[in-house]
């Protein structure tokens, strides 16, 4: 099992793709909060994107792009966040606190 710092950047991992500083160290920053939700959180860092699952049901999709990242919570029917700024970047954290919550609660 990869240590907390080893999950936190493979999770980071994909975010040099994102071109303005700010919005990829909101990227960084969005996938060390979820990853540390958890030890019961898996991180998957595939080509173009970052997932975070778990066995009890729990997924979030993490996929960055030039100068957004867009983050897809649940299955079946995902909400998908567009994050650019720190809005987005609280809404997206906030959703994917809630489904973590509510899978574990």
């Amino acid at each position: 099992m990869p240590s907390p710092d080893e999950r936190i950047a493979m999770a980071a991992g994909n975010g040099g793709r994102i071109s303005p500083p700010e919005v990829r160290a909101l990227y960084e920053s969005f996938c060390a909060q979820v990853a540390r939700f958890s030890p019961l959180v898996e991180v998957e860092a595939a080509r173009f994107e970052t997932r975070f699952t778990s066995t009890a049901g729990m997924r979030i999709v993490v996929a960055p792009y030039h100068d957004i990242f867009m983050v897809s919570v649940g299955s079946g029917s995902p909400c998908d966040i567009r994050v650019s700024g720190e809005e987005g970047y609280f809404r997206a954290l906030d959703l994917a606190l809630n489904h973590f919550l509510s899978i574990y609660s």
